[in-house]
Order: C-alpha cells, then structure tokens, then sequence
C-alpha cells in the first residue's frame, strides 16, 4: 500500500509528525537564540524540554505526562503568537513550576480529535496512521501514541471510499498555483510542497518565515498576492517580494 501511494505521489504525513514538530522547535530556538534577553531569561530550554519529556513519561509530575507536555507545546507551535511562550514555560516546568504549563494546556493525545478530523485520519491515505518509529526526535513518544489514539477512534468513524484516482497528481498540470505555507509550521510543512513545481509547472510557493499553522499579522500583504494571481490568471511576473519581512515576530516572554 505505501509503495502504491509513493507511486501516486501521496505523502504520508504522520510518518514525518515527529520530525516535523521537532523541526519546529529547532527554529523557535534559533529564534531565542538570537535574542540576548530570551538567552539569559531562560538559557538551556531546548535540552531542558527533551529532559522533561523522557523524566515526565517515567514519572509524571502535577498530573503532566510526558506525552502531554509535548502535546501542549505541539499546539502552541501551530501559532507564533504562543510559540513565543515555549521557551519561557519550558524553562518554568524544569524549575518545577508548572502553572505556566498549566495555563497554555490542556494537553493529551486525543486533544484536537473531531468527527471531521477522525473522518480524514482513517479515510485518506496520505494521513499514514499506520506510521511506526523511532524517528530520533523528543517527540517520538508523543507522536506514537497519537497515532495509537487516532487509530483507536477509526473503528467508529464511518468508513468512506476514496478512490486511487483522487490521491494521483498529475504528470504536468496547467492549471496555475499560488501556494502560502508557513515556514515553522509542523503540520503541513514546505517540505511537503517540494515536487510541486514538477506537477504544476506554473506555481509558486510564497514561504511566511516563523509561521506556524496559524496565521495572524500578514493579511494585506497576503490579499495584494491573491488579488494579482487572480487577475493575471498565471504566477507568472507575480511580484512575492511585496511580503518580505511582513512576518513580525511577538516579543518572547521573559517573565510571568
């Protein structure tokens, strides 16, 4: 079945979660790093979330499971406006605090699951729910049971065909694509966008940097784009460069 789907082009998302998400984090690290103030407020939180997650999976701690930490901050990833956050409640929880932990919760493997969301996990094929580890990251515990739970939830979730047809991309389509993604986001990365070119011939993939699934702060900038591939009907002379640096990056919190 995996080899079909290659074969077709479809991607399978869960099989790169762990890495997705751990890349993520990687990037709002190289965020703080550059920031004195992140630097000396909370210095060593990258390694102290890794630490927190293996010693909170052995012995929770204030009812957080290791799972559930890295379930928290696997939300909070999706928008830069709570990722800047991360560094500062990581660094409280390893001190032993956790209230600030507490507030961005709740978190748990089965947070996010809906009738809509179910349908799409056991239904489409490129969601890859029959994913298996290790992937070598600090979310590889987090990630299994993920799937697990989402596995779980596929046995009422009513089933739903989707032919092989649906999931093939074409050899070199002509239809023009205007493609926004956010750079930091974990859950539909740029990454998974690299072949477009290669199907579409006439596209373009405009990358918002810091950004992670959710969106906030580039809306006229974003409108301009659209509205010019709309009346051109191609990318072709689309001017992208309108949004550099549109992409203003909150202030980390140093203390709260």
């Amino acid at each position: 079945m995996v080899g079909d789907l290659r074969a077709a082009g479809v991607d399978r998302a869960e099989a790169h979660l762990s890495r997705e998400l751990d890349r993520a984090l990687d990037q709002l690290a190289r965020l703080c790093a550059s920031d004195p103030g992140c630097v000396a407020a909370v210095p060593g939180w990258r390694r102290q979330f890794g630490e927190l997650v293996k010693s909170l999976h052995a012995h929770p701690a204030n009812g957080v499971t290791g799972d559930e930490l890295a379930s928290i901050v696997q939300a909070m990833l999706l928008d830069l406006q709570q990722a800047v956050s991360i560094p500062l409640v990581i660094s409280r929880a390893a001190g032993g605090d956790y209230e600030p932990l507490e507030q961005a919760g709740p978190g748990g493997v089965d947070a996010g699951l809906n009738l809509m969301g179910s349908s799409i996990w056991c239904n489409e094929p490129w969601t890859g729910i029959d994913a298996t580890g290790p992937w070598g990251t600090d979310f590889d515990s987090y990630t299994t049971a993920w799937i697990a739970a989402l596995g779980e939830s596929c046995s009422s979730v009513p089933e739903r065909a989707e032919p092989r047809s649906l999931w093939t991309l074409p050899m070199a389509s002509s239809v023009p694509v205007l493609a926004f993604v956010g750079g930091a986001d974990p859950q539909d990365p740029v990454t998974n966008l690299s072949d477009l070119k290669q199907h579409f011939p006439d596209s373009r993939t405009v990358t918002f940097p810091h950004l992670g699934h959710q969106w906030s702060g580039v809306g006229g900038c974003f409108d301009q784009i659209v509205t010019d591939f709309v009346d051109r009907g191609t990318t072709k002379g689309l001017d992208t460069t309108r949004c550099s640096g549109a992409v203003v990056v909150p202030p980390f919190p140093l203390t709260g």
